[in-house]
């Protein structure tokens, strides 16, 4: 009989061995019952650039433009005012071929195109006296937290009470643990 008993205990053991090993995975296609928890939060950053300075110019040509030779005047005279777009002196030498009977006269202004460049941006600008007031950047950033469920299969030091050969006594060792409840 203790043969018996002897040959039947590592069959049990090796049983509940396997099923606990076998409980974690599905029966149709072998993945695992818990799979990786993944999070993914969408990030919309808002970065303001007020007056960004122009990183390069260049001509773009010219363009003609009709204008009434009375606001002409007028702006002639505003001219000292910062508001007003400058009067380059090309233009000037066109405003004085003006004869006195016309109400308005061609003036040929230069296009100019500005690029502005930061570490987020890039922005071509063109025209005539054009200029950057603002730009907003709206980058977007994801963060993904991958989460793993724990484990429940361990190796530790492990006490309890279990049979030797002497019988049932107590006993302090190595051995395999399965978690049921992890705290």
């Amino acid at each position: 009989m203790k043969k018996f008993l002897w040959g039947i205990i590592p069959v049990i053991i090796l049983a509940c061995v396997a099923f606990f090993l076998g409980r974690g995975t599905q029966h149709t296609g072998g993945k695992p019952l818990h799979e990786t928890i993944t999070d993914t939060v969408r990030y919309v950053d808002t970065i303001k650039y007020h007056n960004p300075a122009p990183v390069f110019v260049k001509s773009n040509g010219t363009t003609k433009v009709s204008v009434s030779v009375a606001h002409l005047k007028e702006t002639l005279r505003n001219a000292m005012l910062d508001t007003l777009p400058r009067i380059r002196a090309d233009t000037l030498e066109q405003i004085v071929l003006c004869e006195k009977d016309q109400d308005s006269v061609q003036i040929e202004l230069p296009m100019l195109q500005s690029v502005y460049k930061d570490k987020d941006y890039t922005a071509y600008i063109s025209g005539v006296n054009a200029r950057l007031d603002s730009i907003f950047v709206y980058p977007k950033r994801e963060v993904i937290t991958i989460r793993k469920p724990p484990k429940h299969w361990h190796i530790g030091i492990s006490s309890g009470y279990g049979t030797t050969v002497q019988g049932f006594k107590p006993y302090i060792g190595i051995g395999i643990i399965y978690s049921l409840i992890s705290f």
